[in-house]
């Protein structure tokens, strides 16, 4: 979006930049070897469905299952939606953090499966905490560090009681 709207020449490098994936899609199929989502599908036991299907997954297992790891990651991926959202980020921000996380419910079977890690791509919202943060005392600072890192030893006592045997 932003290599087109600068109108430079320089910038067609930029615009041209999906071909390289479009490119990569036709050489797996004309070489006989199986698709990315094939891949995942066989390989992870994880099936691409639309995005609000992969949030349904999700709610069924909160509720059903009473999946407190499930919920701690979608609770997570929303604070980061919100956050991404707002209206002080460009429309090309909010729209990379809004693929980024259509993208993360995409995948059934472990839905959220490495959510974490992949909210870090989210930069958008670390640039809205950053701004926040300049406002801080040191008190709010190190309030905010303690209930994180309360929050890091929840996370990991929830990661060590997670069985991968299905």
């Amino acid at each position: 979006m932003m290599a087109l709207r600068s109108r430079q020449a320089r910038s067609l490098a930029v615009a041209l930049t999906p071909l390289g994936l479009l490119g990569y899609w036709g050489w797996l199929r004309w070489s006989g070897r199986i698709s990315v989502v094939e891949a995942y599908r066989l390989y992870q036991g994880m099936t691409m469905v639309p995005p609000w299907r992969g949030l349904w997954e999700v709610l069924r297992l909160i509720v059903t299952e009473h999946d407190s790891l499930v919920a701690i990651k979608l609770g997570l991926l929303m604070v980061v939606a919100v956050i991404s959202l707002r209206s002080e980020l460009q429309i090309e921000d909010k729209a990379f953090a809004l693929a980024v996380i259509l993208q993360m419910l995409m995948y059934t079977g472990r839905p959220l499966l490495g959510a974490v890690r992949y909210v870090l791509m989210v930069y958008p919202a670390f640039l809205i905490w950053g701004a926040y943060a300049e406002r801080w005392n040191g008190k709010q600072l190190g309030f905010y560090l303690t209930a994180l890192g309360f929050l890091n030893l929840m996370w990991m006592w929830a990661f060590l009681n997670w069985s991968l045997v299905l």
